[in-house]
């Protein structure tokens, strides 16, 4: 349970900061790359992503909040995004 709550804190410091991808034949953002930042420094969180990653269970969880974070939205449903896995994370 503890472990949980834990877990629990760690994502709520997370979220996710769009980046665009410039498409420079059309001279357009054309796509999003999604980073993931702690809101606390704003920048990448290293140790809670290697924490998350370390076990599937772990993973497992991290890879649900993303999902969650990247439900469709209605305005623009066309948008396509984009993240980076860790090769450690497909295993």
């Amino acid at each position: 349970m503890k472990a949980e709550k834990d877990l629990s804190q760690k994502l709520a410091k997370f979220t996710l900061i769009a980046q665009p991808i410039f498409d420079a034949t059309k001279r357009e953002a054309s796509d999003f790359e999604l980073l993931l930042h702690s809101k606390d420094s704003d920048q990448f969180p290293v140790a809670e992503f290697s924490y998350f990653i370390k076990n599937n269970a772990n993973n497992e969880i991290l890879l649900n909040w993303f999902t969650c974070q990247l439900k469709p939205s209605s305005k623009k449903p066309q948008e396509k995004f984009a993240i980076n896995l860790e090769p450690q994370q497909l295993f």
